[in-house]
């Protein structure tokens, strides 16, 4: 193997290794404020819709199709169903949605 290649793997490693470490060697007595904890607790769904967002919108092919099964999907989540009756609900929708699309 390329000594390159080898290098580059090691420091790539020792770099994410060291940006997960590295808080919790500096801040192990300190407690983090309301709002880093609120910051904490709401990252994760943020980041999950910014990475799902753009592959909704072209799952179909269509955006059209795609958005009126986002939609249906947000107003089954807003009554507080069942996520695998939300998950079918979209994608049922979608696909009526691009049928009638495709007669008309």
């Amino acid at each position: 193997m390329n000594t390159l290649f080898i290098i580059t793997i090691l420091l790539g490693g020792l770099a994410t290794y060291l940006t997960r470490v590295l808080p919790f060697i500096f801040y192990r007595e300190k407690e983090p404020s309301q709002f880093v904890r609120s910051f904490l607790k709401y990252m994760p769904y943020g980041a999950l819709g910014g990475l799902l967002f753009p592959g909704v919108l072209t799952a179909t092919g269509n955006v059209t199709t795609s958005v009126i099964g986002a939609c249906i999907a947000s107003v089954l989540i807003l009554l507080r169903q069942n996520m695998i009756i939300v998950v079918l609900g979209g994608i049922v929708s979608a696909y009526v949605a691009e049928i009638l699309f495709k007669l008309l």
